[in-house]
């Protein structure tokens, strides 16, 4: 994604945030998208530096002022000192460039002119314009940030003096551009730290977040969010939008959804404040989307429209995610290449997530994957058949084992290192070893021992090993009923009996909780009665004729008018006369 400067200009510079699919190893070869990093404000613009009468004062932050009305109907009397004192932050630079060279060209103007070839990109021209000036105050200071602008992070980070607050700030940046991030890190703290910039602690707060997000350390990642959450405190729960976007994904990078998703909701609606044809709606539903893994086919609808957008390589990508989850789609292959080939400023890391989703999409049409420089995880998942060296990658292993049925050949060559520390990845073993002779993968068994002993309890209950189950046995409360059972099934009835006398079942002890349940009690009881009253069978209301008066019903109906009229008491007589 474009970098968001502090003057809210957009810089080319590298892409920040990642939207990728990644392999999802607990189903099939598909993936799933995944944040990568936030915004990194660029505290080296310029902007004020362009003052000529003002030579030394600090770039840090652009204030947006209003254009000065000019009166069309005279003309411009100024000098052209004059308009540049006057426009440095209204006019365009290639407009101020022009009017500093009609200038007389003084020490001050020449850094001028050098700062705004900088802005221009013209950065080699910067340099040679600023061996005119090397006596001038701020030479080291713009050289370095020239240096800075033309990607020569490492030259910044040797030559910049460490004491001097600003060049120290260049060098934060310079280490996080080369992926130093831990050192960058730590310069972000001692900057914060020592409050060298009191007017910009939000901005150096989502720069520590940027970084701290690219690191990825947990413990570093939960140590940040604790320090933004005493900033925002301090700041009476108010953010600036860049830090407000980095606070959300920092909770995503640490599981914290709910979190997350009140900040981008947050950064939504601020966002549609400031202007709503803003880009930033549709990286905030990006987001949103990722948050939220549900209803892909409004998703698929929703992006199918977006165009022209700076973030259309991502959304091409995520659009073919999505589309694959609904059902797979002839054009998510080509949705992926064409995100490869837009303009884009990708990250080593972001091309090689790109071949990666590319030789995946391959994979699942049963296509060959000639993506070359694919990491051995796509070689595995190509060739999964055919491989035969251990393997001691996690994620290569899961790739494998997941796309293997023979559990024999998964342990054979199974070569993670510490796989006992992580619960989910014993489990995976131990349900492996279960379907073979596990003779042939002690060593696996003794990695376990003392560091998964409910596991190893629970593996030797299936396998029906009673003696090697007790060994492991550490009086947990989950597991007695399992050896009761066996030890019963193994002939040791006082043993099963023993486990079945030591199982404590949780009774109720609260009697605030007791008095609640006796009135539940009640008012079921209650409720069964008004049940019953509802089912009784209702007495069927009489319906009489029209205007029938009950004081004065008159004669009464013949009862047998529903009688033959040969069956009717009346006609019998009558026949009997006859007769």
């Amino acid at each position: 994604m474009k970098q968001r400067t502090i003057d809210g200009t957009p810089s080319q510079t590298q892409p920040l945030y990642q939207a990728m699919f990644v392999i999802d190893y607990t189903s099939s070869l598909m993936g799933s998208s995944i944040m990568h990093s936030g915004l990194e404000v660029d505290y080296s613009n310029h902007a004020n530096l362009l003052q000529p009468i003002d030579p030394f004062r600090r770039a840090i932050k652009q204030t947006k002022q209003k254009k000065q009305k000019n009166n069309t109907c005279t003309m411009d009397q100024r000098t052209p000192i004059q308009i540049l004192k006057e426009e440095i932050n209204n006019l365009p630079p290639e407009k101020l460039l022009e009017i500093s060279q009609k200038c007389e060209q003084n020490q001050n103007v020449l850094l001028t002119q050098s700062i705004l070839l900088i802005k221009l990109n013209k950065q080699q021209d910067a340099l040679n314009l600023l061996k005119q000036i090397r006596d001038h105050p701020s030479y080291n200071f713009t050289r370095l940030y020239a240096l800075y602008k033309d990607g020569q992070y490492q030259i910044v980070i040797n030559e910049a003096k460490r004491n001097n607050a600003d060049e120290l700030l260049l060098v934060a940046q310079s280490l996080n551009k080369s992926e130093k991030y831990l050192e960058s890190l730590q310069i972000y703290q001692q900057i914060i730290k020592e409050n060298k910039f009191p007017d910009d602690q939000s901005d150096l707060m989502t720069n520590l977040v940027n970084v701290a997000l690219q690191h990825g350390d947990e413990a570093i990642l939960r140590q940040v969010n604790q320090q933004v959450i005493d900033y925002v405190k301090r700041q009476k729960n108010h953010y600036a939008r860049e830090l407000l976007l980095n606070h959300s994904l920092l909770y995503f990078q640490l599981k914290e959804y709910k979190q997350s998703k009140e900040l981008i909701i947050r950064f939504e609606n601020l966002v549609k404040m400031d202007n709503q044809f803003d880009d930033d709606l549709i990286l905030a539903q990006i987001i949103q989307d990722i948050l939220d893994q549900q209803d892909y086919q409004s998703k698929v609808k929703h992006y199918e429209t977006i165009e022209n957008n700076p973030e259309q390589a991502i959304i091409l990508n995520n659009l073919a995610v999505y589309q694959e989850r609904i059902q797979s789609h002839h054009e998510s292959l080509k949705r992926i290449e064409q995100a490869m080939d837009i303009d884009y400023k990708f990250t080593p890391q972001q091309l090689q997530q790109l071949r990666i989703n590319k030789a995946i999409m391959q994979i699942v049409r049963n296509r060959p994957a000639k993506e070359q420089g694919l990491p051995k995880i796509l070689q595995i998942a190509i060739n999964r058949q055919k491989w035969d060296k251990p393997i001691d990658d996690i994620q290569q292993f899961l790739v494998y084992a997941t796309n293997n049925d023979n559990s024999q050949r998964i342990l054979e060559l199974f070569a993670v290192p510490n796989f006992e520390q992580n619960q989910v990845l014993s489990t995976f073993i131990l349900a492996h070893l279960l379907k073979v002779d596990d003779s042939k993968f002690q060593h696996l068994l003794q990695q376990l021992k003392g560091k998964q002993t409910k596991l190893l309890c629970q593996y030797y209950i299936k396998k029906g090993e009673l003696d090697k189950a007790l060994e492991h046995f550490t009086d947990d409360e989950s597991l007695k009923s399992q050896l009761a059972l066996l030890s019963i099934e193994k002939g040791q009835a006082e043993r099963g009996a023993q486990f079945i006398d030591s199982i404590q079942y949780q009774g109720i002890t609260d009697m605030a909780e007791i008095e609640n349940l006796e009135k539940n009690i009640g008012l079921s009881k209650k409720v069964e009665q008004q049940v019953k009253k509802i089912q009784k069978k209702k007495k069927k209301r009489i319906r009489y004729p029209k205007n029938f008066d009950k004081t004065n019903p008159g004669p009464l109906p013949n009862p047998e008018r529903w009688l033959p009229k040969h069956e009717r008491k009346e006609v019998l007589e009558v026949q009997e006369r006859r007769q």
